[in-house]
Order: C-alpha cells, then structure tokens, then sequence
C-alpha cells in the first residue's frame, strides 16, 4: 500500500468518484459515510463536520438516558470536527474496491484531540512516550525491546522477573496497580462478566506468572521464550472491547508505572497454582460491570490519574446506561417456576443425624446457606434453592438447607395466627426449637460442617438467605465474625433496624406488603454496608417460601423476580 500524503492523493484516487470515511465511536464501532472525491479532498487538510450524536447514543443508536456532556440535547448534538488520517488509507474488496479512511474526532473549542475518542485517547498515551524518544509497539516485531534484559539478573525480586528489564518491571507494576479501575474498558458489557469466572482458565484476579496461561498478565520472555520476543499478554480483555480504548489503557497504566517507578509487590503464581485458588494473593477483579463502573468512576481512580476526569466520565456515563438496560430488561434466566407438585433436583446429605438438602454443581467454589422459614422443606423453598444453584449460567452454586426442626416443622395452618391457640403454639415454637439466638449460634458450627463433607469440600466462599423467621437468623449471623461474604433476607421476620447497624457485609432484604414499613425503612438507614433494600408491596409475609401461592400469577411473576433479583445480588457480591 502506497504511503497516502496530501501531494499524492489526489493521484491515489485517480479513478474513483467515491470515498468511504468512519470513525470510532465509544464501543469501537465505524461509525461513517460515504462521501464524493471532490468533496473528501476538499475537507482533508482541516477535516469536517460530524454530527457528535456518535458519542451520545449506545450500539443500537438509542440516545444515552443520561446526558453527557459532549453530546447532549442541550447543545444540539453539536458538530464535532473529523480529521482524516491518511496513513489509514485502505480499499474495501466487498464493496467495489471503494477508498476508505478512519477519521480521528477534535474538539472543536479546543482543536485538541475529543476526550471521548478512543483513537485520540490512545494518541495522546502515545505522545507521553515519544517525549522520551519511545514508541509503542503492538504486535509488532520491529525495533528494540525495553523489556528484555541484557543479562540475566542474578537476585531478582522474583524469579519470574530474571530476565524483564527494571523498565519491564515498572511496566508490570503500573498494570497490576490499574487494573481493576480499567475493567470497564477491557470488559466493556454486562456478558463479559460471565466469562470471566473461576475453573475457566479465566484470568478473574490482579495476577501474573511466568507463561501463566490463566492469570491476568502472562509474561512471556526468556529461558521460555527469545530476547526479542519479550513482551506481556494482557489476558482480561474480550473480543467485545474496543481495541483502542484496550491498548490505551495498557500503555497509559504501564507507562504511569514506569513513570513513577513503580514496584511489583504481588509474588508470581507459580506452575500449576489455579487463578483465584488459596495460593494467589491478587484481588479479585470485579464481577460484574457494575461493580467494575463503581470502581472506575470513584474519586481517585487510576483510571482518573491516567486518562483525565472527562473521558472517565464520559465513558462511565455509557456504561451506567449499558446498566440500565440490564437491570430494567425482563428475561429469562430464571427457569420456567412449577406451580404444583415440585420435584426436587437435589439430593440430602446427613449431618450428624440432621438432614440437609443440598443442589448445585459439585464443581461451584460459592456456596448459599439457607434458612427455611418455620415451615421447613417445602416444594416453594425447595424449588427457590434449586433456581439459586443452577438459574445463573456463568456463576453456579452449591446450595445448603438444613433442618434445623429435625423433621418437626410448625404445621402450615398455623398461619395466619388468628387464634389464641395459634398464637401460643408460634409463641411456644419461638421460644423453643426456633428460638433465634439458639439457632443463630448452630449456623457457624454448620457451615463448618458441611464444608468437611465431601458434598463441601472446596467451597471458597459462603453466602446466606433467611427466609421468614430465617431471616432474623441471618441478621444475627451477618455480625462481626461472620462466616459469610453476602447474606440475604427475604419476607423478614422481627425486622430490627439495630441489627442493621452491625452488619460487616453486604446484604439484599426483599420485604412483603406484611412487613412494617417504618421498620424496613429504618433497617436500611442504619445499613453501613453495601445494600439492595426492595419491598414488593403486594406480596404476602412469605411469598418466596411456604406460603407462596405460585398458582396465582401474580404471585408467581413476583416469586421469579424475587430470585432473579438474589442472582443478581449474588452474582455481584458472592
């Protein structure tokens, strides 16, 4: 390909009466048009109107619900400048050999590169470099390696490092530093999260090894591999990310460690040590682009010290309505619910002469604790803990209930407690075996052993649910000391909001209509730690548990978005 100036262009194009012109936008997506030869060479040397609506509307081209500030109703969704770039000068062979050019996106107050545009972002990280008289290379084997070490370093911090450069370290440890505040960028949608989950080969924490095919950065350079080939495979980014956002995000982390001379403080995973297992001492990334957007957006980001307040702004601003979308989206993920006679999908284990229902694949690393309501196993909570084992495709779990009654649940006619038999026989029943602080000092004991039988056996994390009355046992057990990393709560029982003020780990509480709504309201306020507090006002005390009637449609659309809803908390939190 002939390199493109503006004194040859105009011979370039000799024989066509078209050009093809697109840029970028935010998802890495061409966004262009077709224009004449003699209006494209007219516009080269100083660029063109476009319509900055590109960087104010999703994939589907439907308008951010949230205004940002490039592009906005507001300011009309103003003309942006487009520059050619005749360096990326390429013919279209499924379209008639037509000329095509990438454009690069200015601001137009400014003249400088648009905070929003991925090829400018990526322009501006590489100016930071050739200040120092470096280029960037990507796939590219020309030129010296900075990273490789002229000799091998005989005490290296690490033994996986020998033979990296100290450029080559700092490098490593500028990305290790940033990565969770770029996962936005490199897992750009709310499917990429379900890749990446544990025992997948999935690089899901802060992590690096020596080829190390599963952890977050694989190094590759010598005895492994040549000199001239030493380099660093950045492993989390999908094939859905924008590349010129990904590769701006590699090189504005890594140069800011070399910058400041940053230090790897993570030791390697060694060969055969299992991403995410006991062994790596990396943070886990996040698992959700929620939780990724949070992270990215808070005050003091990485993401903030290296691409600037606007474009982290921008771009988080997109990603929230990509949220959005999710979270307002009726789907399927909770499997069609059985209204009558439930067959269960899981098994009973013993434990010590007490009976536990336990479901999901054995091959789960999280587990779910549940704590049936007063009466016991039924089809509604049986069914519930099979949807939480299976329901969410990319994070399974095992699912644990026990009987805590031993077989002698409270009768079901006993509720409502409309007599004063009734009333003494759930006062008697709550003052004996379902006495709250005597079942709440049993949970830890049991969660210890389950997790040494064989159905327990490599569990890493644990969560809880308390249905009804187990839902104040859940409250007592979400305290300091917790064996639990999540805990639920749904149609609360004996909702205290002083509970609330102990809790050390993040809780979702889905209350009925049955609930005091003072009360649900207080627990909340008093809530310190990351919450979801939901009531679903036309639901009786008990509607995700025994007292479900899943005939009632109603009941039942309400019974699958109550679970789907815990996946969701799970899925984010567990």
């Amino acid at each position: 390909m002939p390199q493109v100036t503006l004194e040859n262009l105009p011979q370039i194009l000799e024989h066509d009466t078209k050009v093809k012109v697109a840029g970028v936008d935010i998802d890495g997506i061409l966004r262009g048009k077709l224009m004449s030869k003699k209006k494209f060479l007219s516009i080269v040397p100083s660029g063109f109107g476009f319509c900055s609506v590109v960087f104010g509307w999703d994939m589907h081209d439907q308008t951010y619900f949230k205004e940002l500030k490039i592009s906005n109703a507001e300011n009309g969704y103003r003309d942006i400048i487009a520059v050619p770039d005749l360096s990326s000068f390429r013919r279209i062979p499924w379209e008639g050999d037509v000329p095509f050019f990438l454009v690069s996106f200015l601001d137009p107050d400014t003249g400088g590169p648009l905070s929003a545009c991925s090829r400018g972002l990526l322009k501006t990280v590489c100016e930071r470099l050739e200040e120092r008289g470096l280029r960037a290379m990507a796939g590219d084997k020309s030129g010296s390696n900075l990273f490789y070490r002229g000799s091998k370093d005989p005490h290296p911090p690490y033994q996986d490092l020998a033979h990296l450069s100290d450029m080559g370290r700092h490098f490593l440890a500028g990305l290790l530093s940033g990565l969770p505040d770029v996962m936005p960028i490199v897992a750009p949608t709310i499917n990429s999260y379900k890749r990446l989950v544990e025992n997948f080969w999935a690089p899901v924490t802060v992590s690096w090894g020596l080829e190390h095919r599963a952890a977050s950065i694989r190094v590759i350079a010598p005895p492994t591999a040549s000199p001239k080939a030493t380099r660093f495979e950045v492993r989390v980014a999908g094939a859905d990310a924008n590349p010129f956002l990904v590769l701006a995000a590699i090189l504005g982390l890594g140069w800011r460690g070399v910058d400041k001379k940053m230090e790897i403080n993570l030791p390697p995973l060694g060969k055969g040590e299992d991403v995410g297992g006991a062994s790596d001492k990396g943070v886990r990334l996040a698992k959700s682009l929620k939780e990724a957007t949070a992270t990215m957006m808070r005050e003091g980001s990485v993401a903030r010290d290296v691409f600037g307040d606007n474009f982290v702004e921008h771009f988080c601003g997109t990603r929230e309505h990509e949220i959005r979308l999710w979270d307002e989206a009726v789907t399927d993920c909770v499997p069609p619910v059985v209204v009558d006679n439930y067959k269960p999908k899981g098994t009973y284990i013993d434990l010590d002469g007490m009976q536990c229902y336990k479901t999901g694949p054995t091959a789960a690393t999280s587990a779910i604790f549940i704590i049936y309501d007063i009466f016991g196993f039924s089809d509604q909570a049986l069914q519930g803990a099979d949807i939480l084992a299976h329901a969410d495709s990319s994070q399974q779990y095992r699912v644990f209930m026990p009987d805590f009654f031993l077989g002698n649940p409270m009768p079901r006619d006993v509720y409502p407690p409309d007599t004063d038999a009734k009333k003494k026989m759930l006062g008697d029943f709550f003052a004996g075996p379902a006495a709250p602080p005597k079942t709440a000092k049993l949970v830890p004991e049991l969660v210890k052993k389950i997790a040494g039988t064989q159905e327990g056996k490599g569990v890493q994390k644990w969560g809880s649910l308390g249905m009804c009355w187990g839902g104040k046992i859940v409250s007592l057990t979400s305290q300091s000391g917790t064996p639990f990393s999540a805990s639920a709560e749904v149609h609360p029982a004996m909702v205290d909001p002083n509970d609330a003020k102990g809790f050390t780990i993040p809780v979702c509480m889905l209350a009925s209509g049955d609930e005091k709504e003072d009360d649900v309201k207080a627990f909340k306020d008093a809530l310190k730690v990351p919450n979801h507090v939901e009531t679903f006002k036309d639901q009786v005390h008990g509607w995700m548990a025994a007292r479900g009637d899943l005939k009632n449609d109603r009941v039942k659309e309400e019974y699958e978005r109550g679970y789907k809803t815990l996946l969701d908390f799970y899925h984010q939190h567990l």
